[in-house]
């Protein structure tokens, strides 16, 4: 339709032009009939452009028409992060949502808990905490607080302290707690179960911090508390997971080299 009205537009214009020429001739060199037909031929030309003006509308009323409706199409809202069931950051419609209703406040907000029947990934655990805290809350004066502006970026979860035996030569770099005396309790269990799904980690000297690609959290272990190991989920930064899973991979293939070495030479020297 919109070729056929450019034709016809097209058409139209050149009919005009003909019958606009035709007309100022002078009148001595026109006859009466042919006046009458160059009136006829504007006729047209003008019935044509109006014709091909209602089947080519300008572009201009397109891209408006188009620009209209993408502008009315639903924007689609962010995607929480989630593990288990536990929303790991928000406000307290999520933090009740995961559970975590128990709530005692103090000045700079409230610490909201689950104590009863708490897992994470089926690895029983003492309790999970979100800290839900007002954006400055030192210069935010309290009349002015409200429970639509409390927020938390984490959700520390409590295991037991893991009892490991000493001296142990047992060595197996797949399992952090290959010399646990108890390798069925909470934290050993889910550790196994991350390493199981394809979760990798790399220890620090406070713990260590589990990444997977994709995944929408990582997952701190802290292994240096004396009265419970605590488990920190934070939403993942896609391109630091990218960069902790290069560096572990270039770890690993490290100490592969390095034991493949040690191997190598005691049976050089063994022989």
């Amino acid at each position: 339709m919109v070729v056929l009205g450019n034709l016809l537009f097209g058409a139209g214009l050149l009919l005009f032009a003909l019958g606009a020429w035709s007309l100022v001739r002078p009148i001595h060199q026109l006859r009466i009939k042919s006046r009458v037909a160059a009136a006829m031929v504007l006729c047209a030309s003008l019935a044509s452009c109006v014709v091909g003006v209602q089947l080519a509308p300008p572009a201009a009323n397109e891209t408006a028409k188009a620009a209209k409706v993408a502008t009315a199409a639903p924007r689609a809202e962010p995607k929480l992060p989630t593990l288990d069931g536990i929303i790991v950051e928000g406000g307290a419609e999520e933090a009740k949502a995961s559970g975590l209703r128990l709530c005692e406040g103090d000045y700079y907000g409230y610490a909201c808990k689950k104590a009863y029947k708490v897992t994470l990934l089926g690895a029983p655990a003492m309790r999970a905490t979100a800290h839900l805290k007002y954006p400055d809350a030192l210069k935010l004066p309290v009349e002015k607080r409200t429970p639509a502006d409390l927020r938390y970026e984490e959700v520390v979860f409590e295991f037991w302290p893991v009892e490991t035996e000493y001296p142990c030569d047992r060595e197996d770099p797949a399992d952090p707690n290959v010399c646990a005396k108890d390798r069925n309790a909470g934290l050993p269990t889910l550790e196994r179960k991350l390493l199981a799904e394809g979760w990798r980690y790399w220890s620090y000297r406070w713990g260590r911090e589990y990444v997977k690609a994709g995944a929408p959290v990582t997952l701190m272990v802290g292994t240096n508390h004396l009265y419970a190991n605590t488990v920190t989920l934070r939403r993942a930064d896609p391109e630091q997971v990218a960069e902790e899973l290069r560096r572990i991979a270039a770890n690993e293939a490290e100490t592969a080299k390095l034991a493949a070495d040690r191997k190598a030479f005691m049976q050089q020297m063994a022989n």
